[in-house]
């Protein structure tokens, strides 16, 4: 059963959540963080198949994005620091409110993987999963990445000059962005050591929870050095790692989103539900 809510953030921004709950008794829940690019509906097959195990899944929008627009976009002021500091904040104290006795499970894509250890609220997990998260740094990229990078730093004041915002649909990408969230973006992506040369690393220190980490060789945005270099800010964090080429489990390609397709379900979906220890029957993958 899905139910759809608006939260309230602490500095009263609205954050659109939805809420998978299984028909069996309720064993864990688990809240799923979207990529930059991404948003909620990108994680509605997963989210509905963790569900069935007995998991209640919460999935998100981050403000700017989404069903969390809730003005004209080149208008929406918002910045990589609030996605972490205030919505991933407001959605982890509402589970933990309205489910204060089950395990809180939090699963990063992408971005999210870094937002984490900018909330507060991150103390009241017991696990976590990152998928192909990795530092934002331009110097662990290769080069196509980074002329890349290179390029749209320099377009991006114009387009935001004439639209407002980030038009991430004229350019072919997964969606439109407030222009402050790239404006952030790159920032991180121009300094040697990406956001940590803009807040400290205290709070992903203090992050003391098994982590499980896949990564993709055909993902650029996530190369090894770059998820090496994030992880190890997370010093106090117990952390499993798979650095997988796509022939590892058979496929052919991967890429940063391909884990949530549903005909990849048998091979890293159900090896999930084994590791967070939820109910069903589980085919290990890897």
């Amino acid at each position: 059963m899905q139910h759809r809510e608006k939260i309230i953030a602490k500095d009263g921004q609205q954050i659109a959540i939805s809420i998978f709950r299984p028909s069996q008794v309720i064993s864990k829940v688990l809240i799923i963080g979207a990529d930059v690019m991404t948003s909620q509906k990108t994680y509605e097959k997963f989210a509905r198949f963790i569900a069935s195990r007995g998991c209640v899944v919460y999935t998100f929008d981050y403000r700017g994005v989404g069903r969390s627009l809730t003005n004209e976009l080149k208008s929406f002021n918002a910045s990589l620091n609030q996605w972490g500091f205030r919505d991933l904040d407001a959605v982890i104290l509402h589970a933990k409110h309205h489910f204060p006795k089950h395990e809180i499970m939090f699963l990063a894509h992408g971005t999210s993987g870094q937002l984490l250890g900018l909330s507060p609220a991150s103390q009241y997990l017991d696990n976590a999963i990152f998928i192909n998260t990795s530092l934002t740094c331009w110097r662990f990229w290769p080069w196509h990445a980074q002329f890349r990078i290179s390029f749209m730093k320099l377009i991006r004041p114009v387009l935001s000059k004439i639209f407002g915002y980030f038009p991430g649909e004229r350019l072919g990408l997964k969606q439109n962005l407030p222009s402050g969230i790239t404006l952030e973006l790159y920032d991180w992506c121009s300094k040697p050591n990406g956001l940590f040369d803009f807040f400290p690393d205290s709070n992903f220190r203090k992050i003391q929870i098994p982590i499980l980490v896949y990564s993709f060789t055909d993902d650029w945005f996530s190369p090894e050095q770059a998820v090496k270099s994030l992880l190890s800010h997370y010093t106090q964090a117990s952390i499993s790692w798979m650095h997988l080429k796509p022939e590892d489990v058979g496929l052919k390609k991967i890429g940063h989103s391909g884990f949530f397709l549903e005909k990849n379900k048998t091979i890293f979906w159900e090896f999930i539900t084994e590791w967070l220890n939820l109910s069903g029957p589980i085919k290990k993958a890897v």
